[in-house]
């Protein structure tokens, strides 16, 4: 949309109608394909001309999977750059582009004409939106897949972004209180007690997603005294050595 192109969200858990469009692109898990190809054969048949890109984990790790089963294009990475190529004219059959470093250069999502106002999720009876703070991991669990973790390398928006989302989320959208998706929330603790003195400030209580090591009691402080409601830890095993293994 920054570059002068329209797009356009369809949700089909909505029923919403899929117009015709030259282009369609459809995010692809594993445990999805089969579905994912049914959509692709029924708009095939109505729209031959069109373009249709794959992207997400399963685009990101198969591939070549996708083409064989139908798809013009697959995005195998991240999809900003790959996107704007693509509507550009790029017709490469497997498209990569290296990763976004400077996240604030990532316009916040179009919420406006986004799927995402048509669902109403609440937190403790609030209005509540979802936001995310970083990518990527420096961690390395045995049973994630880094490639569609968004890398090993932590990359941060700054402060001032995200604390400017939140206050567009309460002023322009009316959301009362929001969470955090980022993997690992306290990895930049520095960062993360400014945005979160920012949320107290607006009276907007939040959610976060961690690891238990991050949790350091001057974390934990912060924590409670920003107005955290609740904190995600992933508890894979109460075996140490389990948890050593992976």
């Amino acid at each position: 949309k920054q570059h002068g192109y329209k797009s356009l969200v369809v949700d089909m858990a909505l029923n919403e109608v899929i117009p015709a469009a030259p282009i369609y692109g459809i995010t692809v898990s594993s445990p999805d394909v089969s579905i994912v190809i049914d959509i692709l054969k029924q708009l095939k048949s109505l729209h031959p001309d069109a373009h249709f890109v794959a992207g997400g984990p399963h685009a990101i790790v198969m591939p070549d999977d996708l083409l064989q089963r139908g798809f013009d294009q697959v995005v195998a990475s991240e999809g900003e750059r790959a996107i704007l190529d693509i509507m550009r004219g790029n017709r490469d059959k497997i498209i990569t582009r290296e990763p976004v470093d400077n996240l604030d250069s990532v316009p916040f999502p179009d919420r406006e004409h986004n799927i995402a106002s048509k669902y109403k999720w609440m937190m403790n009876g609030l209005l509540t939106a979802n936001y995310t703070s970083s990518r990527g991991c420096p961690y390395s669990c045995a049973f994630c897949c880094k490639t569609v973790n968004f890398g090993t390398k932590a990359r941060f928006r700054s402060a001032q972004n995200v604390i400017n989302e939140i206050t567009e989320l309460k002023e322009n959208y009316g959301y009362q209180a929001v969470m955090d998706y980022a993997d690992e929330v306290l990895l930049d603790l520095k960062r993360d007690t400014a945005i979160f003195k920012a949320c107290a400030a607006l009276g907007i209580p939040y959610r976060i997603l961690t690891r238990a090591n991050l949790l350091t009691e001057e974390a934990i402080h912060v924590l409670q005294d920003t107005g955290c409601y609740e904190l995600f830890i992933g508890v894979e095993s109460g075996s140490e050595r389990i948890l050593r293994n992976i």
